[in-house]
């Protein structure tokens, strides 16, 4: 394959891809839920101390939660509005 050939598929690639979402991880930190999900650590923090929120685990001084059960944790008691009956 000559040389301008190569970049004119290295560049459809690049076009493709650069509409596609970005992966979530398995796992984040507490100071990540903002960028991820919008909810501010703090709220995350409050939770935590009264035994309510998300499961999380306890690595060193950090608190790390799982995407799935987070998720989970999120979707779980929606609130219903008429449009829903």
């Amino acid at each position: 394959m000559d040389k301008k050939k190569q970049n004119n598929l290295q560049d459809d690639i690049e076009e493709i891809l650069k509409d596609w979402p970005e992966p979530l991880p398995l796992f984040f930190k507490r100071p990540d839920s903002e960028k991820l999900f919008g909810i501010p650590p703090r709220v995350l923090e409050d939770l935590a101390m009264k035994k309510k929120g998300p499961s999380f685990y306890r690595r060193g001084k950090y608190a790390i939660y799982s995407v799935p059960k987070f998720i989970e944790w999120l979707t779980e008691n929606p609130v219903k509005t008429t449009n829903d009956f």
